[in-house]
């Protein structure tokens, strides 16, 4: 009776632990479903929050690397700055421009013969010319000189000035003046004008700033692969300086600065040459070229053009005011005008006496 009642035992608790197929599914609780899929949504929102604000956060440091990568490079708009820069340009002027310079234009033509007689230097095995250095005071018109050499043999002019050349960033200046001759390179044939070259090319033994130190190497390293990629002379380079003596010594031997011009303070004969170029519209007949030429020691290029241009502002003046409307404004300029402009103009130190009739200066205290 024992072992028949523990069979029994068994096979209830067998049966409770396996419920039958026959016997009915055990009911859900939907309550409790729906609060547990309303606790999964809370979390997946979370999810979401925080990954988008971790997407945003990202998104705000790679713009402040963007930010801080572009104010260490240098923009487009820069870039664009500068290859406009080194654009070549083609003068206007000319020689005809030019006065109280003959001989000095004479030298120059002889300076790019090569241009016209290539084979008969290679074959005499004579070295064209790589660079001029004009050099003389301010306003004796070097620049003006340069732009009108470029206008004569009929080859651009790529102008840079040497300030332009100088950057804040290390290593900057120096790729500035390899751009400025790779840019003549891809030109060709044309004329590199660098004015103010003294400000960027000092001599480097009295020079305490490294960065100009090495704006002078890298100058005299690309005149040296100028020389050697452009054996012809088809690139010509010129510099303008007011100091020359402040000019590194490299720089003016070599296949560099191989010739020096100096232009100096017009004479007598050179202001009335000036002055047959300035005032040249407009004038009256009895115009006196040769007594305001002999009456303006002293005075450059800039000096006798300035003097140009207060005359005219007084004859137009006259015109203005003192002719009638019916009558018209030839001969606007007049010798009186320039008379008059003459204590007014830089460079004199002498003025016109108004008590004097005659045509002549008196130096007063």
């Amino acid at each position: 009776m024992a072992r028949k009642r523990d069979l029994k035992k068994a096979e209830c608790e067998g049966s409770a632990k396996r419920p039958c197929a026959d016997s009915p599914k055990p009911e859900r609780n939907v309550l409790n479903d729906g609060l547990l899929n309303l606790y999964k949504k809370e979390l997946d929102l979370k999810k979401e929050k925080s990954s988008s604000s971790q997407d945003e956060s990202n998104r705000e440091n790679k713009s402040k690397e963007n930010d801080t990568d572009t104010s260490k490079t240098p923009s487009k708009s820069g870039k664009r700055s500068k290859m406009a820069a080194l654009t070549p340009k083609y003068s206007t002027v000319n020689f005809d421009n030019i006065g109280g310079m003959d001989k000095v234009l004479n030298k120059i033509l002889r300076m790019f013969m090569h241009y016209k007689v290539l084979q008969l230097y290679k074959e005499t095995d004579i070295s064209p010319v790589s660079g001029i250095l004009l050099h003389g005071p301010p306003g004796c018109g070097k620049t003006y000189l340069a732009h009108a050499i470029a206008g004569e043999i009929g080859v651009p002019i790529i102008e840079v000035s040497a300030t332009e050349l100088v950057r804040g960033i290390s290593g900057e200046s120096e790729s500035m003046i390899r751009d400025i001759f790779a840019a003549a390179l891809a030109t060709g044939r044309c004329i590199l004008f660098i004015d103010e070259i003294d400000a960027i090319c000092r001599k480097r033994e009295a020079n305490e700033n490294a960065m100009l130190g090495r704006m002078v190497t890298q100058m005299i390293k690309s005149f040296d692969e100028l020389s050697q990629k452009d054996p012809d002379g088809n690139i010509v380079v010129i510099g303008a300086t007011n100091i020359l003596d402040s000019l590194d010594n490299a720089l003016r031997r070599g296949s560099r600065f191989t010739h020096e011009i100096a232009i100096g303070m017009p004479d007598e004969e050179g202001r009335l040459e000036i002055l047959k170029v300035i005032c040249k519209n407009n004038l009256s007949p009895d115009f006196d070229f040769r007594w305001l030429a002999h009456h303006t020691p002293g005075y450059v290029g800039a000096d006798l053009k300035t003097l140009s241009s207060i005359a005219k502002m007084k004859g137009l003046n006259r015109v203005v005011v003192s002719v009638p409307p019916d009558q018209s404004g030839d001969n606007v300029m007049d010798f009186e005008k320039y008379l008059e402009a003459l204590p007014i103009s830089e460079g004199c130190t002498s003025r016109i006496c108004s008590n004097c009739k005659k045509r002549r200066f008196c130096i007063s205290a």
